[in-house]
């Protein structure tokens, strides 16, 4: 609110899956309830099909439900670089995508690196090559490592890409790194507090590192409703894998080059789906991009479902979590 000069603030805030391809710690409403008691004026759902995938879908899917309200002014995310000018810079230069990015892009996928390590191998050749310069060279290459980082440039193409009238405001990530496990206090990443949570199976053992409201929330949910049940989320994932059909995994978002195929002969001898993704796993599927396919096959969520964030303007409706 002070670095915008904003009224009000809406959180957009993932339901009970997250872009990690899993359950979220909490369900979406106790999540709700902390984003509100943590200062939110309201706070809306973006859909599970585009919460749980790419960055570039995510943040698309972000801009256009930001875009889909008349009094929306600032859109706020967090990034690790303290340059924002680079990361507008950077953006920029993606979201027009000139012939010689394009061509380099290509090649490097075509060798069977994932789009983000193609992207960032990309910009280093071109930097090389002097077909592309930016105000900090070695910033710009090492901000497109960063995982806050890759998802605000998202932000910001998605921005320049729907022509929107909305100004980014950028909240610097300090202190612990986005997938640190370190328990440092104060600045404790997410991943660190949910691991720990997830290792003791005990509200208390996090009290230290949340505030106290989100706390009070967190602590009734796991009393009354437990952590999410890997196990039973592990059987669920292989029963679908285990049960469909080549042709209906290739119906899958982000599912190419015979991947279906692979996903069958890897399954018939396992139980485990982290077995089973390990063995699927490759330079160009890593490892969470595999978990959202899966989840994308067990919620059922189709391919043009998610195509369809390229072609809408504005969000046919939007849902509620609390105010």
């Amino acid at each position: 609110k002070e670095l915008s000069g904003c009224d009000a603030v809406l959180c957009i805030l993932s339901g009970n899956f997250t872009q990690r391809g899993e359950p979220a710690i909490c369900d979406k409403y106790v999540r709700a309830s902390m984003a509100l008691s943590g200062g939110a004026d309201i706070v809306v759902q973006m859909p599970t099909a585009y919460a749980c995938s790419s960055a570039e879908i995510y943040a698309t899917a972000g801009v256009k439900i930001a875009n889909s309200f008349k009094n929306v002014t600032n859109l706020a995310f967090g990034c690790e670089s303290k340059n924002f000018e680079l990361l507008k810079e950077l953006a920029k230069y993606l979201a027009e995508e000139p012939k010689e990015y394009k061509e380099t892009l290509k090649s490097f996928l075509d060798e069977g690196y994932s789009m983000v390590v193609s992207r960032q191998k990309t910009i280093e050749q071109l930097v090389k090559e002097e077909k592309v310069s930016f105000s900090s060279i070695t910033d710009a290459i090492d901000a497109l490592q960063k995982p806050n980082n890759i998802l605000a440039i998202e932000y910001l193409k998605a921005l320049i890409k729907t022509g929107s009238k909305i100004e980014p405001t950028f909240i610097q990530r300090e202190c612990s790194e986005y997938h640190s496990e370190d328990i440092n206090g104060k600045d404790t990443s997410a991943t660190a507090i949910r691991s720990r949570l997830l290792k003791t199976e005990k509200a208390k053992s996090v009290k230290k590192l949340m505030p106290k409201f989100s706390y009070k929330l967190l602590k009734e949910c796991v009393d009354d409703f437990g952590l999410p049940d890997h196990e039973l989320f592990n059987d669920l994932c292989m029963f679908v894998l285990k049960t469909t059909s080549a042709s209906k995994i290739k119906n899958i978002y982000d599912v190419s080059e015979g991947l279906e195929n692979r996903f069958m002969d890897c399954v018939k001898d396992k139980k485990i789906l982290n077995e089973v993704l390990l063995e699927v796993k490759s330079k160009r599927y890593t490892y969470t991009r595999l978990k959202r396919i899966v989840l994308r096959l067990l919620l059922d969520i189709d391919k043009e479902t998610i195509e369809k964030i390229y072609t809408i303007d504005k969000f046919p409706y939007i849902k509620v979590l609390g105010f």
